[in-house]
C-alpha cells in the first residue's frame, strides 16, 4: 500500500505541477523512474479469473491502476511523452499476461453492470488503460504511436466484441470508440487499417451512429467466449482433413499415421507454428556409409520447429548403431559405446571402411566465426586410423573444407559443450541396463559428480593450490635475493654518479657565485620602483581628497544660500500669521444677524399660539363630521383628483426607476467587458511568463548539451549516444556485426545552405542506430536498459558495402534532390535513408515561389514532396489528393549548424536578461490585477445599485395598488348629504384664517431660516479662517525643521572635511617616508653595483649571460643561495663518495651490474603479475563452486521431488558430499491406499487431444505420515525402481548443459503405466527446454503418448543382414522427419 499512497501523491504533485512550469514532469521524465515503474508492473501476478477474494490479487489490481493514473499525467507532458515512448510502454503494456486470459464472466454474463468485484476490477483497469491511450494522443507527435493505439485496443477484440452484442452504451466501449473516431478524423493513414478490421469499425460506428439494433438475442452467451479460456474443453472438428490420394506413405513395415500425422495435424487444426531458438551444436543430419548394420544410412532432423525426437524399430533395427554413429561421429571413443574394442570394430562386414557424415547448426549466440550457417563433421574409419574433416555450409548448401586436425573439432566440442564422455547425455542401452541394475546411493553419487564434473573440478582445484603455494615460496626467495640486487645496484649507481656530477656541480656553484653578485642590485631596483609607484598612488589619493574637499565646500555654500532663502520665507510667513490672527478676532456683521434671529424667534411664538387656537375649534368640529365620514374637512373630488396625480405620479415613477435600472445594466455590463479584458490581459501575461520560463529551461538544456558537445561530438546525436557508443565497443565481440550509429555521424552536407531543409525532412533519423540482426538489436537494448541509458531508435538491416542504385526512381538529373545534396560515407546508412526517407525523391528548390509553380504546373517525374530553404513543403498532385502547399520557418540547425558550440555565448546574461522580462511581466500583472480589483469593487457597487433599482421599482407598484385601492373607498363615501356640506364650509373658513396665519408664519419662518443660513456662512467663513490659521503655524513649522536639516547637512559636510584634511596630513606624512627610503635605496644601488664590478672576474660566468646582465633574468636572491648551499653540501658529499678507501668504479662495471638486475626485476614483475591474477581467479572460482555444491543438489532435489508427483509418490533424495551417496527414498502407499481415481492432467500437455489415464489421488497426509512410509529403491518393484530412476535421470538433465541428450531404451523394466508416465515426462520436458535437442530411441511403440507440437516420431527402416540379398550401390535407406 505504501506504493499506492506514493503513486497517488505523485500524480497530484505532478497535477499541480502541469499547470505550471513542468519542471517537475521534466525531472520525473529524465530520472530513469518510468522504466523501473514499467519493470515492477511487467512482474505483477493477476487472478481475475476466480471468485475468491486474494489480498495479493487486490494489492496489484490497486498498484496498477495508480500507476496507470500517474501515465495519464505524464502523458500531459512533453517531456513525459516522450519519456513513455522511448521506454516502449505500449509495447510493454502489450506483452503483459494479464490480457491473455480475461474473466469468463465476461462472456457468460449478459448484465455487465452486475458482474464480479474481480471482473469489474479487469474492466475498470481496461478503461483506465484506454484513457492512458487518449492522453498520448494529447501531443503534437501522437500520429507516430497511432498505429500502436489501435492494435492496443484490436488486442481485446473478444471483450470488446462481448460488450456491442451484450451493452453498446457500456462506458468502455465509448473510451475505445472515442480514441478510434479520433484517430480515424485526423490520421488518414490509419484508415485503411480501421476499415480492414470488423472489431476497430464497429467501435468507430458506435461513435458516429450509435448502438446498433438488436438482431437476437443470445441464449447461451457462453457460445461467443474464447476457446483459449477453456483449455479442457475440445474444439469442434468443423470438417475432416483430405490428403492427397496421391501422397506417398511410408513403406515400413508396421507404420501408422497417428503420431506425427496427428501432430501435424493439430498443429494446422490451431494454426500454431512455433519456430525453434537458434542454438548452435544442434544435430541436423547424420550420414553413415558402412557402419555397423547399414550400408548406406542418412536422416534429417527438422530442428527449426522441433527439438525432440523419437527413433522407434524393433531390436536389430540399428537404433543403437545410429546411437552410437552421433557419438563416434564426434569424435567418441569405441569402448564409450560398448560395442567392440576397438573403432576398427564398427567397420561392417565385409568393407574396408566406415565413414560418419555429421552436420550441426551454427547460428545463435555462441555461433563459431570460422563457419557458415552449418558445421559439416566428417570422420572416415580404416582398418588403420581414422581421419576427421571439418567444412563450412553456407545457407546455398555450398561446402568448403576448413580443417582436418583433430585439435580443431575438440575446439568446436568444447565451444558448444558437447561432452562426449559424460554418461548422463549419452545414456546408451548397457548404461541404462547397468543403471537400472545398479541403482545403489555409491552409484547415484557417482554418476551425479560426473555428470556435474564437480570431483574432476574439486581435484583440480586442489592441485592448482599445491601448485600456487610452490610458487609463493619460490616468489619470496626471488624478492629477498632482488632486494640484495638492488642495494648493490643502487651504491655503485651513487658513486657513478658523483663521480660524473662533481665538476658540473662545482661549475653550477661559481654560476649561483657570480649571479649573487648581480641579484642584489635587481632586488634594489625592483623595491625603488615599488617605493616610486607607492608614491605616485599616494599623490593620487592625495589629489582624490583634494577634490572632494573642494566638493564639499561648493555643497556647502549651496545649502547656505538655500537657508537664506528658507528664512526670508519664514520671516514672510509670520507677519501674514499676524496679520490674520488680527482680522479674525473682530466680526461685526455675526452680532447684527445674531439680534436679528433673537425677534424672529418672538414673532414666531405668537403665531404658532393663534394657528394652535384655531386648530381646537377645527379639531371639534372635525369630531362632530368624523361621526358622519370619518374626516370633517373632507374634500373628495380634491382627494379624487390627488389620488390620480399621485397614480400618475407612481406611473411615472415605475418607468423613471426601470430606465435608471437599464442604464445601470449597460454600465455593469461595460465594467464587467473591462473586467474580461483584464482577465485575458492577466492569463497573456501568464503564458508569457510561463512562455519565458521555458525558454529558460531551453537556454539551460541547451548549454548543457553545449558542454557534452564540446567534450563529444557525438552528444549533439543524444544526451546518450557517447556513452551508447562506448557501450557498443566495449560489447563488440558479443554482436554479429557491430551496430552503426548514430547515422548522422555518416552524413555530410555538400551546401552548407540546405542545412535547415535537410535536417527539417530527415533530422528525426540521425540519432537512428543500425542493427545487422534481430539478436543485435536485442542486445543492443539489454545492454542500454541494463546501464539505464535511452533506448534510440533501432532499425534491424541487412549490412552491405554496396549502395542502392536509385537512378530509375530519382528526377531528371538538373533538379537538386537530399541525395545529390548529401555525401554518406557509409552504404547501408545510404540504404535506409532510400529505404525510409526516400531522399532520392524529395526535391531542393530555393524559393518558395518557384517550387509552387513547378510542383503545381509541371512536377518533375518520381517526385514525392519538394523542399524550399525556408522549409516550406511543397506536395505534387496526385490521383485522389489535389496540389498542397505548406510553410513553415527556417530553424538553427542542431546537427549540421556551424553555431552549435559558440564559446562566445553568455547563458547566464540570457537567463538573467530573461528574469529580468519575468520581473517586469510579473510587475505589469500586478498592476493588472489592482485594476481588476478596482473593477471588482466597480462590479459590486453596480449590482447593489442594480438592486436599488429594483427595490424602487417594487415599492413604486405597491404605492400604485395602494392609490387604486384608496378611490375605490372614496367613491363609496362620496354619496353622503348636506349636512357634510354646512361642516365642511365651518371648517373651510377656520382652515382659510388658518391658512392666512400660516403663511404669515411661513414667512417668519422663512426670514428665520434665511438668517439661520448668514449665520451659519458667517461662522463658517470664520471656522476657515481658523484651519487655514492652523494651516500657516504648520507650514511656519515645517519651514523650520528644513531650515534645522539643511544645518545638520553643513554640519555634516564641515566633519567630513575636516576628516579629508586629517587624511590629506597623513598622506603627506607618507610621501616623506617613502622618499627616505628611496634615497637610502639608491645609495646602496651604487655601491652594490661598485661591488659586482670589482669581484665578477673572480667566479665563472654563466653562458647564457654577458658581462652586463639583463638583471630581469636573473632568478630570485633567495633561490639563488639556497640553491649555492646545497651545491655545497652536495659537493662536499660527492667528494667522500667517490673516495672510498682510495678505489674508484668504472662505467663498464655498472654497466653490467645493472642489466643483471634489471632482467632479474622483470622476470620477477612479471611472474607476481600473473600469480596475482592467478590467486584472484582462484579465489573466484573456488567461491563459485561452494556455490554450486551447495545449489546443484538442492535444485536435484527439488526436480526429482516434482517428478515424483506425477504418480503421486512422495520421493525425497538427499546428497551427502562426506559419504559420497546420494540417498533416494520412495514413498508409494499413499497412492496406493487411495481408493478414488480420477484423470491427472500432465503439464503443458494438450489436453484436447489427450486420453486422460487414471491415477491415485493423493491424499493429504502430514510430513511425519510421508516420511513413516518412505523406503529405499530395493524396496520398490522393477516398474517403479525404473520409474525413480528416470525421474533422476531428468533431475541430472536439468543440472547440466549440453546441446543434445541422447537416451537408449530408457523403459526397460517397465511396466505400461510407469512407462506412459515417463514418456509424457520425457516429452513435456523436452518441448519446454527449446534450448536443447533430446533423441529418444525405444524398440517399443508410442501410440498412447499424447500429441504435441516440436516433437517428431520416425521408425527406423528394416536391415539388410549379411547372407540377405543386397545391393551396396543402391543401398539407400533415408529418413526424412517431417
Amino acid at each position: 500500500m505504501g506504493w499506492v499512497v506514493s503513486i497517488t501523491c505523485l500524480t497530484e504533485i505532478l497535477q499541480e505541477d502541469i499547470r505550471g512550469s513542468q519542471e517537475i514532469a521534466l525531472q520525473f521524465a529524465r530520472s530513469g523512474t518510468i522504466r523501473c515503474i514499467l519493470d515492477t508492473v511487467g512482474q505483477l501476478k493477476f487472478k481475475f479469473d476466480t471468485d475468491a477474494k486474494d489480498r495479493e490479487h487486490e494489492k496489484a489490481a490497486l498498484y496498477f491502476e495508480s500507476v496507470l493514473g500517474l501515465f495519464i499525467r505524464v502523458a500531459s507532458t512533453t517531456a513525459g511523452w516522450t519519456a513513455l515512448i522511448d521506454n516502449s510502454l505500449l509495447e510493454k503494456l502489450i506483452d503483459l499476461e494479464l490480457w491473455r486470459n480475461p474473466p469468463k464472466e465476461i462472456f457468460t454474463s449478459k448484465d455487465m453492470d452486475n458482474l464480479s468485484t474481480s471482473s469489474m476490477h479487469y474492466l475498470r483497469i481496461l478503461d483506465t488503460l484506454f484513457r492512458l491511450c487518449m492522453a498520448l494522443c494529447s501531443s503534437i507527435y501522437w500520429k507516430s504511436v497511432s498505429f500502436g493505439l489501435l492494435q492496443f485496443i484490436e488486442m481485446h477484440k473478444e471483450v470488446l466484441n462481448q460488450l456491442i452484442r451484450v451493452q453498446p452504451e457500456h462506458f468502455l466501449l465509448k473510451t475505445a470508440a472515442a480514441i478510434v473516431y479520433y484517430i480515424y478524423t485526423l490520421d488518414d493513414t490509419t484508415r485503411e487499417v480501421i476499415t480492414s478490421s470488423k472489431c476497430l469499425e464497429d467501435i468507430r460506428k458506435l461513435r458516429t451512429e450509435g448502438p446498433p439494433k438488436p438482431k437476437f438475442a443470445l441464449s447461451n452467451p457462453a457460445f461467443n467466449t474464447p476457446l483459449n479460456l477453456f483449455p479442457s474443453i475440445q474444439a469442434p472438428i468443423v470438417g475432416k482433413h483430405h490428403h492427397d490420394e496421391n501422397e506417398i506413405q511410408p513403406n515400413v513395415p508396421g507404420f501408422e499415421e497417428p503420431r506425427h500425422k496427428r501432430a501435424r495435424m493439430a498443429r494446422e487444426d490451431h494454426l500454431i507454428h512455433v519456430e525453434m531458438p537458434k542454438v548452435p551444436g544442434r544435430i541436423v543430419e547424420v550420414e553413415m556409409t558402412n557402419f555397423m548394420c547399414h550400408g548406406k544410412f542418412k536422416a534429417k532432423f527438422d530442428t527449426k520447429t522441433n527439438n525432440c525426437f523419437y527413433i522407434l524399430g524393433p531390436n536389430g533395427s540399428g537404433k543403437s548403431a545410429l546411437f552410437a554413429a552421433l557419438n563416434m561421429g564426434l569424435g567418441g571413443k569405441s569402448k564409450s559405446n560398448e560395442r567392440g574394442s576397438s573403432i576398427q570394430g564398427y567397420i561392417k562386414e565385409g568393407r574396408n571402411s566406415a565413414k560418419i557424415r555429421i552436420v550441426l547448426t551454427n547460428e545463435g549466440t555462441g555461433a563459431h566465426p570460422s563457419y557458415g550457417k552449418e558445421i559439416v563433421i566428417q570422420r572416415t574409419i580404416s582398418q588403420t586410423a581414422s581421419h576427421y574433416q571439418l567444412l563450412s555450409r553456407d545457407e546455398n548448401g555450398k561446402e568448403e573444407l576448413v580443417s582436418k586436425r583433430r585439435v580443431d573439432l575438440e575446439k568446436i566440442l568444447q565451444r558448444f559443450n558437447i561432452e562426449l564422455e559424460n554418461p548422463l547425455a549419452w545414456l546408451s542401452q548397457d548404461r541404462s541396463r547397468r543403471f537400472l541394475a545398479e541403482a545403489n546411493p555409491e552409484r547415484f553419487y557417482e554418476i551425479f559428480m560426473m555428470t556435474t564434473e564437480l570431483e574432476h573440478v574439486q581435484g583440480i582445484y586442489t592441485e592448482i593450490q599445491r601448485l600456487t603455494d610452490e610458487i609463493k615460496i619460490i616468489l619470496e626467495s626471488c624478492r629477498e635475493k632482488q632486494q640484495s640486487m638492488k642495494n648493490d645496484v643502487e651504491d655503485k649507481r651513487l658513486r657513478i654518479q658523483a663521480l660524473y656530477n662533481l665538476a658540473s656541480k662545482r661549475r653550477e656553484l661559481q654560476h649561483c657565485l657570480w649571479l649573487l653578485l648581480f641579484a642584489p642590485i635587481r632586488d634594489v631596483s625592483k623595491t625603488i620602483e615599488e617605493e616610486e609607484s607607492s608614491i605616485g598612488k599616494i599623490e593620487t589619493m592625495k589629489e582624490d581628497f583634494v577634490s572632494k574637499i573642494r566638493d564639499k565646500e561648493t555643497e556647502k555654500s549651496k545649502i547656505d544660500q538655500e537657508i537664506n532663502k528658507l528664512k526670508d520665507n519664514l520671516e514672510d510667513l509670520k507677519t501674514e500669521l499676524r496679520k490674520f490672527q488680527k482680522n479674525n478676532e473682530e466680526n461685526p456683521d455675526k452680532q447684527r444677524v445674531d439680534a436679528e434671529i433673537k425677534d424672529l424667534k418672538e414673532q414666531i411664538r405668537k403665531k404658532s399660539r393663534d394657528i394652535n387656537e384655531i386648530e381646537v375649534e377645527i379639531r371639534t368640529i372635525n369630531e362632530q363630521l368624523s361621526k358622519l365620514i370619518g374626516n370633517s374637512d373632507r374634500d373628495f373630488i380634491g382627494e379624487q383628483e390627488h389620488i390620480k396625480e399621485k397614480q400618475e405620479e407612481c406611473g411615472h415613477k415605475i418607468q423613471e426607476s426601470r430606465y435608471k435600472k437599464s442604464e445601470i445594466e449597460k454600465q455593469r455590463y461595460s465594467i464587467e467587458n473591462e473586467r474580461s479584458m483584464l482577465d485575458s490581459q492577466i492569463s497573456k501575461f501568464d503564458l508569457d511568463i510561463a512562455s519565458l520560463g521555458n525558454r529558460i529551461n531551453r537556454i539551460q538544456i541547451e548549454r548543457r548539451d553545449i558542454i557534452a558537445i564540446q567534450r563529444n561530438q557525438l552528444a549533439k546525436f543524444g544526451r546518450d549516444a557517447p556513452r551508447t557508443d562506448e557501450i557498443i565497443k566495449e560489447n563488440a565481440n558479443r554482436f554479429e556485426q557491430l551496430p552503426i550509429g548514430p547515422i548522422g555521424m555518416y552524413i555530410h552536407l555538400k551546401d552548407p545552405k540546405w542545412a535547415s531543409a535537410i535536417e527539417f525532412s530527415i533530422g528525426k533519423s540521425f540519432e537512428t542506430f543500425l542493427c545487422n540482426s534481430g539478436n543485435d538489436r536485442k542486445l543492443l537494448e539489454q545492454l542500454l536498459r541494463h546501464h539505464r541509458l535511452n533506448v534510440p531508435e533501432l532499425v534491424t538491416t541487412r549490412f552491405s558495402n554496396v549502395k542502392f542504385d536509385t537512378s530509375r526512381g530519382e528526377p531528371p538529373g538538373k533538379f537538386l534532390t537530399i541525395a545529390r545534396a548529401i555525401e554518406v560515407s557509409n552504404a547501408t546508412v545510404y540504404n535506409m535513408l532510400v529505404d525510409t526517407q526516400s531522399i532520392e525523391s524529395i526535391l531542393l528548390i530555393e524559393k518558395d515561389d518557384d517550387a509552387r509553380r513547378l510542383i503545381r504546373d509541371n512536377p518533375p517525374p518520381n517526385t514525392k514532396i519538394a523542399l524550399t530553404l525556408k522549409c516550406s513543403q511543397v506536395h505534387p498532385p496526385a490521383p485522389r489528393r489535389p496540389y498542397r502547399f505548406y510553410t513553415n520557418q527556417p530553424f538553427p540547425p542542431r546537427y549540421f549548424g556551424e553555431n552549435v558550440i559558440n564559446p562566445c555565448r553568455n547563458f547566464d546574461e540570457e537567463v538573467k536578461q530573461i528574469q529580468n522580462q519575468q520581473r517586469d511581466l510579473s510587475f505589469q500583472k500586478a498592476d493588472l490585477i489592482e485594476k481588476k480589483k478596482a473593477v471588482d469593487e466597480r462590479i459590486r457597487q453596480v449590482q447593489l445599485e442594480v438592486k436599488q433599482a429594483l427595490k424602487e421599482v417594487s415599492d413604486w407598484e405597491k404605492r400604485l395598488k395602494d392609490y387604486q385601492a384608496q378611490e375605490s373607498e372614496l367613491n363609496k363615501t362620496m354619496e353622503r348629504g348636506t349636512l357634510i356640506h354646512e361642516f365642511q364650509r365651518n371648517i373651510k373658513e377656520n382652515k382659510q384664517t388658518q391658512e392666512k396665519l400660516q403663511a404669515s408664519l411661513d414667512e417668519l419662518k422663512s426670514s428665520y431660516t434665511e438668517k439661520m443660513a448668514e449665520f451659519k456662512v458667517i461662522d463658517k467663513k470664520q471656522q476657515e479662517q481658523l484651519k487655514q490659521l492652523e494651516f500657516m503655524k504648520g507650514n511656519i513649522t515645517r519651514l523650520g525643521d528644513t531650515i534645522q536639516a539643511k544645518i545638520d547637512v553643513i554640519n555634516n559636510c564641515e566633519t567630513i572635511i575636516d576628516k579629508y584634511k586629517k587624511n590629506i596630513d597623513r598622506l603627506e606624512k607618507e610621501i616623506n617616508s617613502h622618499n627616505e627610503r628611496c634615497r637610502k635605496m639608491k645609495l646602496d644601488k651604487q655601491r652594490f653595483i661598485e661591488r659586482a664590478e670589482k669581484d665578477k672576474d673572480q667566479y665563472e660566468k654563466p653562458e647564457q649571460y654577458t658581462d652586463q646582465p639583463d638583471l630581469e633574468t636573473i632568478p630570485d636572491t633567495e633561490v639563488i643561495q639556497k640553491q649555492a648551499e646545497d651545491l655545497e653540501k652536495k659537493i662536499d658529499k660527492m667528494d667522500r663518495l667517490v673516495n672510498i678507501n682510495g678505489n674508484r668504479i668504472t662505467m663498464q662495471e655498472y654497466t653490467k651490474i645493472k642489466a643483471e638486475y634489471d632482467s632479474f626485476k622483470n622476470g620477477i614483475a612479471a611472474y607476481l603479475k600473473i600469480y596475482k591474477e592467478l590467486e584472484k581467479a582462484i579465489d573466484t572460482r573456488a567461491k563459485k563452486l561452494s556455490i554450486l555444491k551447495f545449489i546443484m543438489p538442492k535444485q536435484l532435489q527439488n526436480r526429482f521431488t516434482e517428478h515424483m508427483r506425477m504418480r503421486n509418490y512422495d520421493g525425497e533424495l538427499k546428497v551427502d558430499h562426506n559419504k559420497k551417496q546420494i540417498n533416494i527414498s520412495v514413498n508409494v502407499d499413499n497412492a496406493k491406499s487411495s481408493g478414488q481415481t480420477q484423470p491427472v492432467r500432465l503439464p503443458l500437455s494438450n489436453a484436447a487431444n489427450a486420453a486422460p489415464y487414471s491415477a491415485p489421488i493423493r491424499s493429504p497426509l502430514s510430513r511425519t505420515q510421508r516420511r513413516k512410509g518412505l523406503q529405499d529403491l530395493k524396496g520398490l518393484s522393477g516398474g517403479e525402481r525404473s520409474y525413480a530412476t528416470a525421474c533422476f535421470v531428468m533431475s541430472l538433465w536439468e543440472c547440466m548443459e549440453s546441446p543434445f541428450r541422447c537416451l537408449d531404451e530408457f523403459d526397460v523394466y517397465m511396466d505400461m503405466l510407469n512407462r506412459r508416465v515417463v514418456m509424457e515426462m520425457l516429452v513435456d520436458m523436452a518441448v519446454n527446454n527449446t534450448h536443447h535437442q533430446f533423441f529418444f530411441f525405444t524398440p517399443q511403440g508410442i501410440q498412447g503418448l499424447t500429441a504435441r507440437d516440436n516433437c517428431q516420431v520416425f521408425e527406423m527402416p528394416p536391415v539388410n543382414r549379411p547372407g540377405e540379398e543386397e545391393d551396396d550401390e543402391e543401398e539407400n535407406e533415408d529418413i526424412e522427419l517431417e
